[in-house]
C-alpha cells in the first residue's frame, strides 16, 4: 500500500508541475475554457 500511495503521490506532483509550465508558458484561454467546462 505504501508503494501505491508513493506512486500517486509523483503523478499528482508530475500533473501540478506539468500545470505549472502551462501557466508558464500560456494558454490563458484555452485554462479559462478548461475551468468553464468544469
Amino acid at each position: 500500500a505504501g508503494g501505491e500511495f508513493s506512486l500517486v503521490c509523483a503523478v499528482s506532483n508530475f500533473k501540478k508541475i506539468v500545470n505549472m509550465i502551462k501557466d508558464q508558458t500560456c494558454y490563458p484561454k484555452e485554462r479559462e475554457l478548461m475551468l468553464a467546462a468544469t
